[in-house]
């Protein structure tokens, strides 16, 4: 005796954004199908880490922290991976974020990977933070 599957897959759809090639044979067209990454707190430790990872795969990088001398050292020694940019951005402040993004889109393109690494401290609790 056949069985009647509990869930019709007719019935539901999954819309997935088609994911561009990243190493096609062509180098000029490799060079304009490259994922797009940012990482914040990507200057040092785990973020460092994954920018340098993201390279190691064909990544375009941009690194986003606060400190800019480690910042501008870490785009340096990343910078033999393949294309990588420094920002400096306080991801606590909205239009320090906003300039980011407005940054990184005008000299790459449209962002295909958002590690959000940076941390933020507050001594208060979540509900009395404000934007501020």
């Amino acid at each position: 005796m056949l069985r009647k599957p509990l869930i019709d897959a007719n019935l539901y759809t999954i819309q997935v954004r088609p994911q561009r090639p990243v190493r096609p044979a062509d180098s000029m067209e490799a060079e304009m199908t490259k994922p797009i990454a940012l990482v914040t707190g990507g200057a040092q430790g785990i973020g460092y880490a994954i920018a340098e990872r993201l390279l190691q795969d064909g990544a375009k990088v941009a690194i986003a922290d606060i400190d800019k001398q480690k910042g501008k050292l870490a785009a340096e020694d990343l910078s033999n991976l393949g294309e990588v940019r420094f920002v400096h951005t306080d991801v606590g402040n909205r239009l320090d974020v906003h300039n980011l993004v407005a940054a990184i889109v005008d000299e790459f393109g449209d962002i295909d990977i958002l590690v959000n690494n940076a941390g933020i401290v507050h001594g208060e609790d979540f509900l009395d933070i404000s934007e501020d």
